[in-house]
């Protein structure tokens, strides 16, 4: 079900991200009295959602950075050393979530805002980060308590397909 909002919402910001390019290309070229300087900074700020946002889907998909390598090496450690894996990826999706939420309080404080004509609040817009992270801190959770180990032999033939 979280799945099911999270890719909405990717797919929102990306075509967010494609209604604001398109319009910057057609009013530079089109309308050209109408050049707004907003529409880049939009694009990039969707495809910066869009993209942290997609990181909590690919950890619950188990497509997340790993070291496979170690299969091969230690197949009888492997799932063990993966779950370990787990929990250093978790306490670091943690520690960026209590960073992110201190970056946000810190620009929301300063009022700083972007460059353009649209003046956005550059603390909304980093607020993605700690969001981000709380989601992938959440799957890993999952992954550590929810997920029973896997046998070396069920690795192996897990890898094969």
């Amino acid at each position: 079900m979280l799945d099911k909002w999270i890719e909405r919402l990717i797919a929102f910001v990306g075509m967010a991200a494609l209604a604001s390019y398109t319009f910057g290309i057609l009013a530079r070229y089109v309308f050209t009295s109408l050049v707004p300087d907003w529409t880049e900074e939009i694009t990039v700020y969707a495809l910066l959602w869009g993209m942290l946002l997609a990181g909590s889907l690919l950890v619950n998909r188990d497509r997340h950075l790993s070291a496979g390598i170690i299969h091969i090496i230690m197949p009888r450690a492997a799932p063990y050393l993966d779950r370990l894996g787990l929990v250093v990826a978790f306490a670091f999706c943690v520690f960026f979530t209590w960073q992110g939420f201190k970056l946000v309080q810190f620009e929301l404080r300063l009022e700083e805002v972007s460059r353009s004509s649209l003046q956005a609040p550059l603390g909304y817009v980093y607020a993605v980060f700690p969001v981000a992270m709380a989601l992938m801190a959440f799957r890993y959770i999952q992954k550590i308590f929810f997920t029973p180990i896997a046998k070396p032999s069920e690795h192996a033939a897990a890898e094969k397909h």
